[in-house]
């Protein structure tokens, strides 16, 4: 029993046990390391996220009320009868029959 004890002693003060205090120190230094880098790339992926927000925000396309409202009132000026499909004039009376003057279309 007199012999183990010194033997322990050598192994955890020694340069084994030195060793492994070592180790386990750069363990811990290796896990801090990680822990900082996620969180920098966190901070570093929302700080990203509020840039394309506000980018996003400034470059908005807003409404020409003006150029709108002017449009209104110059088709106003030409007549309720006007479409694109119709034209400033209309559709012909003619154009609205289907071929007879009967109201079920026969003779």
């Amino acid at each position: 029993m007199s012999q183990a004890a010194p033997l322990f002693t050598l192994f955890s003060t020694g340069p084994i046990g030195a060793g492994r205090e070592q180790k386990k120190a750069q363990e811990r230094a290796l896990g801090a390391q990680q822990d900082a880098q996620r969180q920098a790339t966190a901070r570093a992926e929302a700080e990203q996220r509020r840039q394309d927000m506000e980018r996003r925000r400034l470059n908005r396309k807003k409404p020409d009320i003006g150029a709108l409202v002017s449009e209104e009132r110059r088709s106003a000026l030409t007549g309720a009868g006007s479409t694109l499909l119709t034209g400033a004039s209309g559709v012909g009376s003619s154009r609205l029959t289907l071929g007879s003057a009967s109201l079920l279309g026969g003779n």
